[in-house]
């Protein structure tokens, strides 16, 4: 009888007011990225959250436009090698991973300019 008791207040008492939030639903983020004044090819853009409900995210930069659907917030960024090596050794080594005094907010409807100089 007591451990069924346990089990009936453990039941009523639940997790107690946490409350994990939600997320809000991904947009559709358009990422124009140069790098030395030319439009970036074959590489890999990614999104590292550095705020509250911001989730990680990895795209393909083709000519230039990276396009993906991202969860607004706050990153930082960074590029990664695409299919040909060659293409990564052209980007700053100071893109190679985030920073966080390198961040932008991720909003809907805006087009994202990333200059890779």
């Amino acid at each position: 009888m007591r451990s069924w008791t346990f089990f009936v207040l453990l039941g009523l008492c639940g997790c107690g007011g946490v409350n994990p939030g939600v997320n809000p639903d991904p947009i559709d983020v358009i990422v124009n990225v140069t790098v030395a004044g030319k439009p970036a090819d074959d590489l890999k853009f990614n999104f590292q959250p550095t705020g509250p409900g911001a989730l990680p995210a990895v795209f393909d930069i083709v000519e230039g436009i990276a396009t993906a659907k991202v969860t607004p917030g706050k990153y930082t960024y960074f590029v990664t090698a695409g299919e040909d090596p060659e293409n990564f050794d052209s980007v700053p080594t100071a893109y190679h991973q985030g920073s966080m005094e390198r961040q932008l907010e991720v909003k809907p409807g805006e087009m994202i300019e990333i200059k890779l100089d």
